[in-house]
């Protein structure tokens, strides 16, 4: 399914706004605003009748081919409680005043939508992943609201297995505060997500203007939310017209109503765009300000910036754009396996103001000048390759210290080569040498060691400071 990157996508359903937490309210009136319900699951495993906007029963893979929550744990404090175990394909058991998930199609063609007109498509371009109270047939997706009380404190831990439908996916937004993400079998029907996170005070909005909910998200001017409520949902984008480098990549918001990344980049300047909107003004009439949190993952890292998780935290800035208004200073983190799940970074930006700024996380890099040569033996149909030489500048940091200058540490040149898969971090080092002080220097190689195909990341570091760092393709 190709998704064209400028294709604006409206989302009308209830189901939808309360996924990506636009909600509308039954009650306008600000001292009695409550967070709405949304459909339940078994009623959105069925079809939804009369309507253009389907449930999962209306999509030709049915209900047997939707993503699903496995497992669904909450800890307050000390106590660990499990609200889904063992999940499948199939509404969860419940009773009133239990904290579930449900999981919706999004801009899927329902009895009388029609896929032609751009409004809906017979295979649903994103789902929605939201945490609700039973309440009877609906779920209320205020999680304040459940018997035992869901706080600001409360950690949520949730993996969700992808099934067929959710192979292609691509980005992940999240009403939430982040703090694990891991996948496993990305781009295969066995995929699943594990993340971990803590539920976010949410701006209600009434009758939100229609851009707010539109992707890309084109204009939003909501001048004051109507009531706020504790709330977590993930949107999980399907689109598979972006990069596969992006596959596994999640950002998530805190006091936004929707979150998106915008589609592709430029390889020669390659950046990442994150919408996020919301009011102007909380419901209280204070500034609305809010957070972002942006995973790239280390595959998107290296493959697309060629730069290697454990030097992404210097060599990153993130710029708002595009609306006028402030944040507080970003953070760069480096993400591990180990600690958070997935090897990437974090970007954090605090304190944002609203109503749809765009962030662009680019890097700040210097690249290697590096050129490629081959050495071959034979003629005619004999001719091979035997031989691939890097051929790399030395920077003038590490050109000798003129006379009388205070002596230059020592740099260091070092050559990874990528493995093949284009979703998850592969590489393994094929030389690390003190970076010779004549102007070129060649690397070489054998023709079996380094292949025509291949993809490699070149540093260059003068102690723990990274000069230059570049992705270099094997072209010859």
């Amino acid at each position: 399914m190709k998704i064209r990157a400028t294709q604006v996508v409206a989302i009308p359903t209830a189901v939808a706004l309360a996924a990506t937490g636009v909600i509308l309210a039954a009650s306008p009136s600000f001292a009695t605003w409550t967070a709405p319900g949304t459909p339940g699951q078994s009623t959105v495993d069925g079809s939804n009748t009369g309507q253009q906007q389907g449930y999962w029963s209306d999509f030709s893979g049915g209900v047997s081919a939707r993503p699903y929550v496995q497992t669904l744990t909450r800890t307050d404090g000390a106590t660990v409680t499990s609200l889904i175990t063992g999940g499948t394909a199939s509404a969860p058991s419940t009773n009133a005043g239990d904290v579930t998930a449900v999981v919706s199609p999004v801009n899927l063609c329902g009895p009388t939508g029609d896929a032609a007109s751009g409004s809906c498509y017979t295979t649903p371009n994103r789902v929605s992943v939201v945490l609700g109270v039973d309440q009877g047939g609906t779920d209320g997706t205020d999680l304040a609201q459940a018997t035992t009380p869901v706080t600001s404190d409360t950690v949520f831990d949730m993996v969700i297995q992808l099934n067929s439908l959710g192979a292609p996916l691509r980005w992940t937004w999240g009403n939430a505060e982040l703090q694990h993400w891991s996948t496993s079998g990305l781009g295969t029907a066995g995929a699943s997500i594990h993340v971990r996170f803590r539920p976010s005070i949410t701006p209600g909005v009434d009758n939100e203007p229609f851009g707010c909910s539109a992707t890309p998200i084109t204009s939003c001017d909501i001048p004051q939310a109507d009531g706020s409520y504790l709330g977590a949902n993930l949107l999980l984008s399907l689109d598979d017209t972006l990069d596969p480098e992006l596959t596994g990549a999640a950002f998530f918001s805190q006091g936004a109503v929707l979150g998106y990344l915008t589609p592709g980049h430029d390889r020669s300047h390659p950046s990442l765009d994150m919408q996020i909107a919301s009011a102007h003004l909380n419901s209280d009439g204070g500034a609305q300000t809010g957070r972002l949190q942006a995973l790239l993952p280390a595959a998107a890292l290296e493959r697309i910036y060629g730069v290697l998780p454990a030097d992404a935290t210097t060599l990153f800035r993130i710029a708002r754009s595009g609306d006028s208004g402030t944040q507080g200073t970003p953070t760069y983190t480096e993400w591990t396996a180990g600690s958070q799940g997935s090897d990437g970074l974090l970007v954090d930006v605090p304190g944002i103001t609203f109503s749809a700024p765009t962030y662009v996380t680019t890097s700040t890099n210097a690249k290697p000048s590096v050129s490629l040569s081959v050495a071959s033996k034979g003629t005619g149909k004999k001719k091979r390759v035997v031989s691939r030489t890097l051929t790399v500048k030395t920077p003038n940091a590490c050109k000798p210290a003129k006379k009388g200058k205070p002596k230059k540490a020592a740099c260091v040149t070092s050559v990874y080569l990528l493995g093949n898969s284009r979703v998850s971090s592969s590489y393994t080092t094929l030389i690390s040498k003190k970076t010779p002080k004549a102007t070129n220097y060649p690397l070489k190689f054998s023709a079996t060691r380094l292949a025509k195909g291949a993809k490699v990341i070149v540093v260059i570091k003068q102690g723990s400071k990274t000069l230059s760092t570049g992705l270099v393709s094997v072209t010859k």
